[in-house]
């Protein structure tokens, strides 16, 4: 007699922190940013190729730099068996429960990739980003959490199969 047939039940009382990676859409930045900025000392007459070839890329990269470390260290969320903490349009903090998703869509801004989740209980959708350290995890996660059919792990499954 098998206390367990084929189906199982599996649960994750793990909450876990993810971090965005910000380094790939930050290179795109930081190269429009030089090419603009060289624009702009050109067109003023400035023709020094010193400040135009080492000093200008080195403080467009650290001020590059700095920006990926405090958004890295600001902008993260959660995903545990409450729910997910995650931020709205406005950068408001808000915990969704899994049971209030009620309806998830892809969407791009500025060529990053998010997950729109309406939830029942709050008026504004939270943005769940897709470029994550650690993608893998936040899926079985996710699926520890919810069923087959919850509007979170489809999408989520949907966006990995795109790429």
């Amino acid at each position: 007699m098998a206390l367990i047939d084929e189906e199982y039940v599996r649960i994750s009382l793990r909450t876990q922190v993810f971090h965005m990676r910000f380094e790939d859409p930050f290179r795109m930045v930081f190269g429009l940013t030089i090419l603009c900025g060289v624009t702009l000392f050109l067109s003023q007459g400035i023709t020094n190729r010193v400040f135009l070839g080492l000093g200008l890329p080195l403080v467009t990269g650290g001020v590059s730099a700095a920006a990926v470390w405090i958004l890295n260290r600001r902008y993260t969320f959660e995903v545990g068996p409450v729910g997910l903490t995650c931020y709205n349009f406005w950068g408001l903090r808000r915990v969704v429960p899994w049971n209030e998703m009620t309806l998830v869509r892809p969407v791009s801004a500025l060529g990053l990739s998010y997950l729109r989740i309406r939830c029942s209980s709050l008026s504004s959708e939270i943005w769940l980003p897709l470029f994550v350290r650690d993608m893998p995890t936040l899926q079985d996660l996710v699926a520890a959490q919810t069923h087959e059919s919850h509007p979170l792990r489809v999408a989520l499954q949907d966006s990995v199969r795109r790429g």
